[in-house]
């Protein structure tokens, strides 16, 4: 697996279009994280926290997001270690991120992740609850920077209208970044929107 190889073509059609890339690394060898920062990775994204402290020290220089399930006991970790936090999606998680990063003397850039179709397998927040908890956090969370929406869809269906729908609510919110979009479906992710896009397998192959 050419590393470098796979970033030139990805990177070409991102710049193009203005948008960032998160190389999911999570399950991949520290060794390929290496490759992909001297390629000029600067944003990467681990689900885990237990990898995230595992590999901390390669990710000294870049941008570390934390994309995954996150639970409340492991938030300060994800504070410690992490610059952004892709998966806030309730008020007890934002209230334990926010003391944390008290305690850190820390800011977090952070998202709100949306489950529109409430898939029970997935995080997120449902959207008739969406204006409730980002209100939330822009009222009593002064040390998260919410930039916006996360989502991932459901596997197996057409995500152009999932992902319109998704936009729409980011602007509604005035949210000036974007976090959708994967291997398989970035190009129609960044389409609709997209800023931030997190591919894997298309960079590091298989895990």
């Amino acid at each position: 697996m050419n590393i470098a190889q796979n970033l030139n073509t990805t990177k070409k059609f991102l710049i193009k279009n203005g948008c960032k890339l998160i190389a999911v690394s999570k399950k991949h060898p520290e060794s390929s994280i290496q490759e992909a920062k001297k390629a000029g990775v600067c944003h990467f994204g681990e689900s885990y926290i237990q990898e995230v402290i595992q590999k901390s020290a390669v990710f000294t220089g870049v941008n570390l997001h934390f994309i995954g399930h996150l639970q409340s006991n492991k938030a300060k970790d994800a504070v410690q270690h992490c610059q952004y936090i892709h998966s806030i999606d309730r008020m007890k998680l934002a209230t334990t991120i926010e003391k944390a990063c008290v305690k850190l003397n820390k800011r977090i850039g952070g998202f709100v992740q949306i489950n529109l179709t409430n898939e029970a397998s997935k995080g997120g927040v449902h959207p008739d609850d969406l204006e409730e908890l980002v209100t939330y956090i822009q009222q009593h969370c002064p040390h998260i920077d919410l930039l916006g929406l996360m989502y991932i869809p459901p596997k197996g269906v057409n995500p152009d209208p999932l992902y319109k729908e998704v936009a729409r609510l980011n602007q509604q919110h005035q949210f000036k970044e974007l976090s959708m979009g994967m291997s398989g479906d970035y190009e129609t992710a960044i389409k609709n929107g997209a800023t931030y896009v997190r591919i894997g397998t298309a960079i590091f192959g298989q895990r």
